[in-house]
């Protein structure tokens, strides 16, 4: 498990294909960003009991590939883009798990095909 408080260290965690996650602070991201396979991205509630928002200036917010879990986070994007959505169109993508979540804008998830073993 990593933690990150700022977008610098989102994206190096992202990179590294760290498979937990842990936002320590609320930031504000200009484009959007992908969830490496079976990586789980979640927030800690901050001093205040808050938890962290993940804003997206004018883009879409997380991509999903396969194995991903979020929870515990504001997710903020303009209404007409995608909060969360999967960016693979496989036949098995494993399980998702969404809990604790407050998202602004769109929750997309499609598939091309039927989707075998996804949960």
């Amino acid at each position: 498990m990593i933690e990150v408080k700022n977008p610098t260290e989102l994206i190096q965690a992202l990179t590294a294909k760290d498979a937990s996650i842990v936002l320590t602070r609320s930031m504000m991201l200009t484009h959007s960003i992908t969830l490496p396979n079976a990586t789980s991205l979640s927030g800690k509630p901050q001093e205040d009991s808050a938890l962290p928002i993940l804003m997206f200036q004018d883009s879409d917010g997380i991509g999903l590939t396969a194995n991903n879990t979020i929870k515990n986070l504001i997710i903020h994007t303009p209404a007409n883009h995608r909060s969360i959505f999967n960016t693979n169109y496989e036949t098995d993508l494993g399980s998702f798990g969404f809990e604790n979540l407050e998202l602004n804008g769109q929750f997309s998830f499609l598939s091309k095909s039927k989707l075998n073993n996804t949960f």
